[in-house]
C-alpha cells in the first residue's frame, strides 16, 4: 500500500511539473507570437496603407478630369490653328505633362494594391498561427487544472490504514479443520440414517 500511494503521487507531482514547463512554454510562444504581431502592424499600418488608397483614387479622379479637359481645349484650337500653332502646342504640352502625372498614379496604386494585398494574406497567416497558439495554451491550461485535480483526489483517497505483514503460515488449505469437520459431518450423517431406518422398523406389519 505504501508503495503504490507513493508511485500514484510521486507520478501525479511529475506530470503537474511537466505540464507547468509546458505552459511556461506555450505562454512565451503566444507572447512572442502578439509581440510579431504588433511588430507587423507597425511596419504594415493597413489602415493608413486604405487613407492612401483613397487619396490616390481621388487623385486619378482630379488627374482624369484635367485631361479630359486639356482634350477638349485642343479640339477648339484646332478648330482655329493647326497643329504646329504655338497654343496647340502648348496645350500639347499641359496634356503631356497630365498624362504622366495620371500614369504615375495609376503605378502608384497598383503597387499600392499589391502591398495592401500581401499585407492582408500575411496578418491572416499570423492571426491564425496566434489563435492556433492560444488554443494550444488553453488546451495545456486545462490539462493542468485535471492534472492538479487528479493530484489531489489521489492524495485524499489513498490512506494507510494497516501496515501488510508477511503471514507466516498459508491461510489455506486448513487441512485439520477440514478433517475434523469431516469427521464431525460423517458421524452425524450416520446417526442420522440409523435413526430413521429404526422408526421405519417400528411401523413395518407383517402378513400371515
Amino acid at each position: 500500500v505504501i508503495h503504490a500511494y507513493s508511485l500514484n503521487k510521486e507520478m501525479s507531482h511529475n506530470a503537474v511539473a511537466w505540464l507547468e514547463a509546458q505552459i511556461e512554454a506555450e505562454r512565451k510562444a503566444l507572447d512572442d507570437m502578439e509581440a510579431r504581431l504588433l511588430d507587423f502592424a507597425k511596419k504594415n499600418p493597413l489602415e493608413t496603407m486604405d487613407a492612401r488608397r483613397e487619396t490616390i483614387k481621388n487623385s486619378l479622379l482630379q488627374y482624369n478630369e484635367e485631361l479630359t479637359g486639356a482634350v477638349a481645349t485642343r479640339e477648339k484650337l484646332l478648330s482655329r490653328y493647326t497643329e504646329n500653332h504655338p497654343e496647340v502646342k502648348t496645350q500639347d504640352q499641359l496634356i503631356e505633362l497630365v498624362r504622366k502625372q495620371y500614369d504615375s498614379e495609376v503605378s502608384k496604386a497598383e503597387e499600392l494594391e499589391r502591398a495592401v494585398a500581401t499585407a492582408r494574406t500575411q496578418l491572416k497567416s499570423l492571426e491564425r498561427e496566434r489563435e492556433s497558439r492560444e488554443l494550444t495554451y488553453k488546451g495545456v491550461l486545462h490539462r493542468m487544472e485535471e492534472a492538479r485535480l487528479s493530484a489531489d483526489e489521489n492524495t485524499a483517497t489513498i490512506k494507510i490504514t494497516e501496515i501488510a505483514e508477511t503471514p507466516k503460515k498459508p491461510v489455506k488449505p486448513r487441512r485439520l479443520l477440514t478433517l475434523l469437520a469431516a469427521l464431525f459431518l460423517g458421524l452425524g450423517c450416520g446417526v442420522g440414517v440409523a435413526l430413521v431406518t429404526h422408526r421405519l422398523e417400528d411401523r413395518v406389519w407383517g402378513f400371515e
